[in-house]
Order: structure tokens, then C-alpha cells, then sequence
């Protein structure tokens, strides 16, 4: 008798023990199958949130009547429709923004012109050498006056961040330092085919 109890107990353990073994595989798969689900789902929010304009294109050329002005004397045209911040400090002199922007939030299309007054002739101001040192330069004219170029095209595969054409323009004039850069943000790396007309509104006076 003693042996036969022994073995129901067993028996019974044993049952317990798959039960217990069965509920914690089922728990484990439902667990794995939630996160890849999050994942999942969080990719496809990633990609849809991450829709850049493909060939964002600037359809009217310059207009007067959007140039806008910074304290300091410089000014650009912006296209029509992009959003204008301008940036400045209580020293003009130190350094100072133009910036637009068109497109996507996240990464947008810019174009921009960051201005610092020089103190040596042809030396790229401190605040302004960050920007300027990151790209391999070339020498062009710019406004028939001697400036120098870099122009980068950057492919990406991923969802965190899209494809994009920049390129930067820097030059010295009347004791100040210019650099107007842009970014646009399309797969085909490319800008629009009048966008030259909009680097050269840009003008500067001195203060």
C-alpha cells in the first residue's frame, strides 16, 4: 500500500510539475510574441513618422518682398511658405543666424547664413571654425568675389534618418565671416534647380 501511495504522490507531482512547465511556456511565448509585436509595430510608426518630401522642390524664384533681415546688416530671400528663425546675440559682432526651413519636422530642409566679424584679416572667427572645419572645401567665386565650397551627399538605408545633399559657402567680406549652407532632404540627393538664384539674394551691410 505504502508503495502505491508513494507512486500516486509521485505521480501526482509530476502532473503538477507539466502543469507548471506548460503555463510558463505558454506565458513565455505570449510574452515573446507582445514584444515582437511592439516592435514591430513601433518600426512601422518609425517609418511612417519619417516620410521626407522626395525632391522638395522651390517652385517661384526669389521674391523682394520675402527677404528678411538680421540686426546685423546681412539678409537672404526665403522661398515661399518655409518657416524664418533669425538668431542673434547682445554682441552683433560675435555671431549671428538666418535660418529657413521647409519640410519634415525632424530633419528638414534648410537653408541658412551664420555671420561673425573677423579680428585677423581672412581668419575664420572661433564661433564659426565648428561649421567650417567639417567639410573639404574647393574655391569657387561666389557674387564674383572669391569664396570657398564643399558639397556632401550623404546616403543612409535605415529608418532614424534619410538621405541628403548639403553643401556649405563660406567668404570674407567687409571684416566679417559668411557661411550659407543648405540641406535638402530627398533620396535623389539633389536640389532644386533654382536654388543658386536664392544663395546669391543673400546681401550684407556693415553695422
Amino acid at each position: 500500500m505504502n508503495i502505491k501511495k508513494i507512486i500516486k504522490e509521485k505521480v501526482k507531482r509530476l502532473s503538477k510539475n507539466r502543469i507548471f512547465v506548460l503555463f510558463g511556456t505558454i506565458a513565455a511565448v505570449l510574452f515573446i510574441s507582445f514584444e515582437i509585436y511592439v516592435l514591430f509595430f513601433s518600426s512601422i510608426r518609425l517609418v511612417e513618422r519619417i516620410q521626407y518630401p522626395v525632391d522638395l522642390q522651390i517652385v517661384q524664384n526669389p521674391d523682394e518682398s520675402n527677404r528678411v533681415f538680421h540686426p546685423n546688416g546681412m539678409s537672404m530671400v526665403h522661398p515661399n511658405g518655409w518657416n524664418t528663425q533669425i538668431i542673434s546675440t547682445k554682441n552683433l559682432d560675435l555671431y549671428g543666424i538666418l535660418e529657413f526651413q521647409a519640410g519634415n519636422d525632424r530633419f528638414p530642409c534648410i537653408i541658412a547664413v551664420h555671420s561673425a566679424k573677423i579680428s585677423v584679416e581672412d581668419q575664420i572667427p572661433a564661433s564659426m571654425k565648428s561649421l567650417i572645419d567639417t567639410g573639404k572645401f574647393s574655391p569657387v567665386l561666389f557674387q564674383n568675389e572669391k569664396a570657398n565650397e564643399s558639397i556632401e551627399r550623404i546616403h543612409r538605408t535605415g529608418n532614424e534618418s534619410p538621405s541628403f545633399i548639403s553643401g556649405k559657402i563660406y567668404f570674407f567680406r567687409n571684416e566679417w565671416c559668411y557661411l550659407i549652407r543648405y540641406r535638402f532632404v530627398n533620396k535623389k540627393m539633389n536640389v532644386p534647380d533654382n536654388l543658386p538664384l536664392y544663395l546669391e539674394s543673400f546681401h550684407s551691410t556693415d553695422k
